[in-house]
């Protein structure tokens, strides 16, 4: 039995709510084909073209996209993200979590124009500043990205986060005092912060300070004792002290928290050429190229090649998750 057209209407009214408003649209405009008066139908192509500016969708969509989130299902949220945002076109929430599913997917790019969204709604929103400013440090816009540090960090001075991640990016600009003073500040701010820990144990290691840096990446797993990348750093201070075998190990627990942790995998490579472990070196050099391979089509470089730049450079990884 062909549906009433009191049917067609529901259905279109239930698509259009799941944010499906082509196929909304399409049943609204096959009605209209048949009863061009049709008060309802008309009604529902025109709340199609001007949706309702709600600020903000249902508290059950933002728990379905934050879990989403957290599950990396990040085309998903994507996909969901989009259907809400018509209906919700002035959600500063949607603008940041899409900002935030880009840039877990490396299309940092995009990410940007998203949070530009979320900021030109409110631009108040310092975490919004601050996620930019993570996004076009990925862009390698590094002078944008302290500016953009900066006024996360005008707007709320107690930002442990926009603090950590600007001395981040002075440190790729060399500038290591202003870095330090940077995670200073967000470890003064919030003294269980991590990553803050983490990343200056990094920069003491450039500053050739590494027996200080072991003691802020032993502070770093204190607090987060999964965390990877402290246990990567804590690696480079005891390699730089010498202790190789120690070093090993907290490579090998990177690698354990994170198997595809390609970073930690080279510098896993240098302290087994150092330690005379030539084979077992270019099998960790090896799990580093595919990891790299997977992330990056245009990476050709040769086992070779990647091997020489390990030794040399002594690779250390950062916690903005960038390593060459």
């Amino acid at each position: 039995m062909k549906p009433s057209v009191d049917q067609d209407l529901r259905k279109a009214v239930s698509l259009s709510g799941r944010g499906l408003v082509a196929e909304a649209e399409t049943i609204y405009r096959a009605i209209l084909t048949r009863f061009p008066n049709n008060r309802r139908a008309l009604e529902g192509i025109k709340a199609l073209a001007t949706p309702p500016k709600a600020s903000e969708p249902t508290a059950q969509d933002v728990q379905w996209l934050l879990s989403l989130y957290h599950q990396g299902r990040l085309a998903e949220l994507i996909a969901r993200e989009e259907s809400l945002v018509v209906f919700h076109p002035g959600s500063v929430f949607l603008h940041n979590m899409a900002g935030a599913a880009f840039a877990g997917m490396g299309r940092f790019a995009e990410a940007v124009d998203r949070y530009d969204k979320a900021l030109a709604i409110d631009p108040a929103f310092a975490d919004g500043w601050s996620n930019r400013g993570v996004a076009l440090q990925a862009l390698q816009r590094l002078e944008d990205a302290v500016a953009s540090f900066d006024t996360a960090i005008r707007i709320r001075p107690d930002a442990a986060d926009a603090w950590s991640n600007k001395g981040n990016v002075l440190k790729q600009l060399g500038r290591l005092d202003e870095a330090l003073a940077c995670c200073d500040r967000a470890i003064r701010i919030d003294p269980a912060y991590a990553e803050a820990w983490s990343n200056k144990g990094l920069l003491l290691l450039e500053l050739a300070e590494p027996q200080a840096a072991l003691e802020c990446c032993d502070a770093a797993i204190r607090l987060k004792p999964g965390f990877a990348e402290a246990h990567n750093n804590r690696g480079l201070a005891l390699r730089d002290l010498g202790q190789l075998a120690a070093a090993l190990d907290s490579f090998g627990a990177a690698i354990g928290f994170n198997p595809a942790f390609a970073a930690a995998h080279g510098n896993q490579g240098v302290a087994l050429r150092e330690l005379g472990r030539p084979d077992d070196a270019v099998a960790s050099f090896d799990a580093a190229i595919r990891i790299f391979r997977r992330r990056s089509a245009r990476l050709e470089t040769a086992r070779s090649v990647l091997y020489l730049r390990f030794v040399n450079a002594a690779p250390r990884r950062c916690w903005s998750r960038r390593f060459l």
